[in-house]
Parts: structure tokens; sequence; C-alpha cells
């Protein structure tokens, strides 16, 4: 139960990841291995001493996170927990009137009414 909200990651959608990450290395943060790609979007992970802060690239042009930068531009998108129980917190914001936006293993919940940030939950492993 220590763990539970414990920070997972911060998201942030950029148009060019690699500009990004270059930038943030320039600073001395270190690039995490492994970096994902697929059609829709690149990913990559670097940490703020252990703070994980995962950089979003959308490739797909119908793609949520394509849309929060054409809507937005660059910025955080969400913040994501570990939680020890990821079925008995969703009920509990679900029963407090969050909506959830979709997920299996990683619940996203809309919490943009304050802050305009997504909330996600991700089950400890």
């Amino acid at each position: 139960m220590e763990k539970n909200w414990g920070l997972h990651h911060i998201c942030i959608v950029v148009k060019d990841i690699d500009k990004a990450v270059k930038y943030y290395q320039s600073l001395g943060i270190i690039t995490m291995k492994p970096e994902f790609e697929n059609k829709e979007l690149k990913l990559r992970f670097v940490y703020v001493n252990e703070t994980p802060i995962e950089f979003v690239q959308p490739l797909a042009k119908e793609s949520t996170f394509q849309k929060f930068l054409d809507d937005k531009g660059e910025g955080m998108h969400h913040l994501c927990f570990s939680v020890d129980d990821l079925a008995k917190e969703t009920a509990k914001l679900t029963k407090k009137g969050v909506k959830v936006l979709g997920g299996k293993s990683q619940i996203s919940f809309d919490t943009r009414e304050v802050g305009n940030c997504i909330l996600e939950l991700k089950q400890i492993e």
C-alpha cells in the first residue's frame, strides 16, 4: 500500500520528439531505453532525477495526441499514477463523478475541468 498513488510518469506531447529529447539531454537529463514507435506515435522516456517524463510525438493525423497538439500545442497531456487496485480506484473516482475516457491496463479519467490535465491510473505490477 505504500506505493499506492505513486507518480508513474508525466506525459508531454511534442511536435518533434528528437528535438525535445536533445534539448532536455543538453540540460543533463538521461534518456531511458527502450524507445517505442508505431504507426500512431513515437514515445520516449527521460528522467529528471527520479521523476519519469514521457514524451509523445503523434504520427497519425487522427489520434488523441494529435488532437491535443492541434488544439493546445505542445504541453502536458496527463499525469499517470500507479495504484494497488485499479478497479477499486476507478470505482472511487467514478463514484465522485469523474468520467472515464478509456483504457484497460491503464485507465484515463477526464480531470481537465481543473488544470486542463488528464489523470491516468496504472495497476502496480
